[in-house]
């Protein structure tokens, strides 16, 4: 029990213990605290109090004289042990990691704090873009998702006009909040990375099949992640006609043509026939090598032979794909 009276000077230990504020009973064990100074309780006993108590208190909204409590729980030695063997290593395991629960402790403290703060700010009409992208991620992502719907148009506004993409976190919570929503679909058209995409995704397996259709649509105008926005149309084009369509459309399209076909093929559309109609009648010379691409993707028996059955008539500029497809 010496060890952590050794990292606080008996003056201090006394204080913590004697101070013990109206109305702070019911959350702080105090009798715990008086064991930490008196020694009345053997290690792993004042070990499972002291690592018990700091779980129960991140219910709490934590008052002053919890976070001194937690705090200098920091640095509490461990006494209690159990053996682990990983990997041919003998490892020591903390029983009851008082230190390790008093920062998580205080650390959940910290993140309701700062959401109190946004969620104050909002409605006090000081959520600025400045504010929108300094806000810590994490706890405007948490704020997101019990804000209410005018309050969340505000945030996507502002993070908007702060031309700047949002975080994953919060792009991912906004698009879950406000499927369809103006600001989160223009938001939607900046994202650059690959960590905003798999936000996106992850948020559209939340959503409706029209919320679904308009958030990939949008993305296809996104330079950076357009081809992802077609491939994700093209695994819902069985479900929803408004998918299908699209990408029967951006077949003629000389910047998307290629896309659409990878698509296409991909998709659980039966479209063999349409392709082979369109590569066959087409005036338009994208679309036409975009079906022949999309036959050739498919890979099946039956889009093979349907190029075959073109490839005698083929146009001049496609009888070399044709003849390296086919080979």
């Amino acid at each position: 029990m010496m060890t952590i009276l050794t990292r606080l000077s008996r003056v201090a230990a006394l204080a913590l213990v004697c101070w013990i504020p109206a109305g702070a009973a019911a959350t702080v064990d105090w009798s715990a605290r008086q064991a930490l100074w008196e020694g009345t309780l053997d290690a792993a006993e004042l070990e499972l109090r002291l690592y018990r108590n700091a779980v129960e208190l991140r219910q709490t909204s934590g008052s002053e004289s919890s976070r001194v409590w937690l705090q200098s729980l920091l640095d509490y030695p461990v006494h209690t042990t159990r053996e682990q063997y990983d990997a041919g290593h003998h490892l020591l395991i903390p029983v009851y990691p008082v230190a390790t629960a008093a920062r998580t402790t205080l650390a959940v403290w910290a993140a309701r704090k700062e959401v109190a703060a946004i969620d104050e700010a909002v409605r006090a009409g000081r959520f600025a873009p400045t504010l929108a992208k300094a806000a810590n991620p994490s706890a405007l992502a948490r704020w997101i998702e019990t804000a209410t719907a005018p309050d969340l148009e505000r945030i996507a506004t502002s993070l908007l006009e702060a031309n700047a993409p949002p975080a994953e976190s919060v792009l991912a919570a906004l698009a879950r909040r406000l499927p369809g929503s103006t600001a989160v679909l223009s938001l939607a058209r900046s994202a650059v990375d690959a960590a905003s995409l798999a936000a996106l995704k992850q948020a559209s397996l939340s959503l409706d099949l029209s919320a679904q259709y308009q958030l990939w649509s949008v993305l296809t105008d996104n330079a950076a992640l357009a081809g992802a926005g077609w491939s994700a149309l093209g695994q819902l084009a069985h479900r929803h006609p408004g998918a299908a369509a699209r990408l029967w459309q951006a077949l003629s399209d000389p910047r998307h043509g290629t896309s659409a076909a990878r698509a296409l093929a991909d998709s659980r559309l039966a479209l063999i026939d349409e392709l082979e109609t369109r590569l066959r009648l087409s005036g338009n010379a994208n679309e036409q090598r975009s079906a022949a691409l999309a036959l050739y993707l498919r890979g099946t028996p039956a889009a093979r032979a349907a190029l075959e059955r073109y490839s005698a008539s083929a146009r001049t500029d496609l009888q070399q794909d044709l003849a390296r497809w086919l080979h």
